[in-house]
């Protein structure tokens, strides 16, 4: 991509088709890395000038163009196969709004990433962006201006409009979040993770996106449509199905709802879990680093447990007992010794 052209971008100076033509290529593995490096430039000649970079004022400048692109509807049919079943579905070949947020989005979460992020009590500004974000050790509950209600768990994001648009409800995600979607049947409600895409009108369900390699969607209540953001695989949930992203496999399971969301009540919930994710948990959970020494943990260390607004050392006690390690807490610290 021309530089010259992604600073005039920068400086809100493209016109929309040169707009629209720099997000669809953002959105690829190579536009993503190209973007960073040459906002990195940008950046450094801005600040050398002393002329400072309103971000704000850029995603304004393209979402308000984002929003006249609200009209494509170009339907082909198509056919999915997944383990386990075979669906039919519609795929619009150019979402145009949709995809092209989706993308904007995520120069958002980039530019703030490096500007105005940390600032998490920023006043609300109607129209303007928003971004809650959770630490190690935090969740958080946020009520968005349609009445939906979005839980964040610990180390987790969400990016969306103080005000949505009259044609769709979009948020940016990453982590994991309890969406309690409010019901309206015009405009649909959109989480996008950097791999999925999730559709609802008035509905629960859970996503986990930590990272690239491994996500997942799971519908408690209602009914969603999910997208792949790299193919043409879409999918419809019923209550107690999830969609399973690991390594670039896409799976539909089944799971437990009542259980699925516990950890909005303070309950840590473990069903034949590896115990090394058991420990990401706990690191999440609590705000601390573990270290492990001696001792491998394979597939075959699992653990199972629930732990309702416990004590780290209690929970660490228990599972200790099955696996056989000692351990010391300090501080922020944790060191884990395997007797085997």
């Amino acid at each position: 991509m021309n530089r010259e052209l992604l600073h005039r971008f920068f400086k809100n100076e493209c016109s929309p088709e040169e707009v629209h033509e720099i997000l669809i290529w953002i959105n690829s593995p190579e536009g993503k890395k190209e973007f960073q490096e040459a906002f990195d430039t940008f950046e450094h000649e801005t600040v050398s000038g002393n002329s400072p970079l309103d971000s704000h004022a850029l995603l304004a400048k393209v979402y308000d163009r984002i929003k006249e692109e609200t009209t494509v509807k170009d339907n082909v049919p198509s056919t999915l196969t997944t383990p386990g079943r075979t669906r039919y579905f519609t795929l619009p070949r150019a979402i145009a709004a949709a995809v092209v947020f989706f993308i904007s989005i995520a120069v958002y979460f980039y530019i703030n990433n490096k500007t105005e992020l940390g600032n998490q009590e920023a006043a609300l500004k109607p129209g303007v962006m928003q971004t809650k974000l959770t630490a190690a050790g935090q969740r958080l509950t946020v009520h968005l201006s349609d009445g939906t209600v979005a839980t964040l768990n610990a180390n987790s994001a969400i990016t969306y409009a103080s005000d949505f648009s009259d044609t769709i409800r979009l948020v940016q995600m990453r982590g994991e979040v309890f969406f309690e979607v409010a019901e309206d049947k015009e405009k649909p409600f959109v989480v996008s993770t950097s791999k999925l895409n999730t559709t609802a009108m008035g509905t629960s369900f859970n996503i986990r996106a930590y990272d690239d390699r491994q996500q997942q969607i799971s519908l408690v209540t209602g009914k969603v449509k999910v997208e792949s953001t790299e193919s043409d695989l879409i999918d419809y949930l019923e209550p107690g199905e999830e969609i399973n992203l690991r390594n670039g496999e896409i799976s539909i399971d089944t799971f437990d709802v009542l259980t699925k969301a516990l950890w909005k009540e303070g309950i840590i919930y473990f069903d034949n879990t590896p115990l090394s994710e058991c420990f990401k948990t706990l690191e999440q959970w609590y705000g601390v680093e573990i270290n492990i020494q001696g001792g491998k943990l394979g597939e075959n260390s699992r653990v199972s447990g629930r732990f309702d607004n416990d004590y780290l050392s209690n929970v660490l006690k228990s599972i200790s007992y099955t696996h056989e390690f000692t351990y010391e807490i300090h501080k922020k610290r944790v060191h884990i010794t395997f007797s085997r």
